[in-house]
């Protein structure tokens, strides 16, 4: 007995066009998933940066209030000297926020790539200062405004706006 052939399709694969279809598909895909995986890193990368910048600004802002408020004098000057004595001077330099002293230096914030601007301002006769920290870091910008109030001033303050703070701690 013989077979009788069908004269339809009976093929057990899939074409050529549903092949070109299912890569073009699967690589649009890919694309989409490497896209967001790209979006997400460089997201997390500039989150990090913001991150560190503002830390580093926070903690130079509680560093000069607790230098501030337990001081005993407290000056804003035009330029740091170069042999201090018993005093403490706060200030920028190069990018970093500096603590400079008769023991050394110390640098209170630092980043590699970032900078790092600081003002002090006595806004009226009394105990108060008023500092602003800004910060940048690659396209990343921040700035912290504070004020504190000296509680172990000896005199009032004259009204002053610079960036060094020269102060000397109680003993």
């Amino acid at each position: 007995m013989h077979r009788r052939r069908s004269k339809g399709k009976t093929s057990a694969g899939f074409s050529l066009i549903e092949m070109l279809i299912a890569i073009t598909l699967s690589a649009l895909l890919l694309g989409m998933v490497h896209s967001l995986f790209i979006y997400g890193a460089t997201t997390f990368a500039r989150n990090e940066k913001q991150t560190l910048l503002q830390q580093d600004i926070r903690f130079a802002a509680r560093v000069i209030s607790d230098a501030v408020r337990y001081a005993r004098q407290l000056d804003i000057l035009d330029a740091v000297p170069t042999t201090p004595s018993d005093t403490i001077y706060i200030f920028a330099k190069q990018g970093q926020i500096m603590r400079f002293s008769a023991s050394g230096d110390n640098i209170i914030a630092a980043l590699p790539e970032g900078t790092y601007n600081i003002e002090f301002h006595i806004p009226s006769v009394g105990k108060e200062l008023k500092f602003t920290i800004t910060g940048s870091f690659g396209q990343e910008n921040y700035s912290l405004s504070s004020s504190v109030i000296g509680l172990n001033l000896e005199n009032d303050l004259p009204v002053a706006h610079g960036d060094i703070l020269r102060l000397q701690e109680v003993n």
